[in-house]
């Protein structure tokens, strides 16, 4: 079974690293970890969560990646979430 990760990278901030079980519940974690750390007080988080995503990471400088990998390695290391 695939896993799908997620891997944020933010300036300043500790790495952040979670396995998902579909490319959906993937993005749809990366959606609340924006709005969760949405602080520009000059703009509104755009309701589209594409606009709102890309809006964030170009703001903040930071970097995502959503991946697949193949087989349970992940589920065997127990995986923490974060790096």
């Amino acid at each position: 079974m695939p896993n799908i990760i997620l891997f944020i990278r933010e300036p300043g901030k500790p790495d952040l690293a979670g396995a998902h079980e579909s490319h959906r519940a993937a993005k749809a974690a990366l959606l609340e970890h924006v709005k969760a750390h949405w602080t520009f007080a000059d703009m509104a988080m755009p309701k589209d969560p594409a606009r709102a995503i890309r809006a964030f990471f170009a703001r903040t400088g930071g970097k995502y990646v959503i991946a697949e990998v193949e087989g349970g390695a992940l589920d065997e290391l127990s995986f923490p979430g974060e790096a």
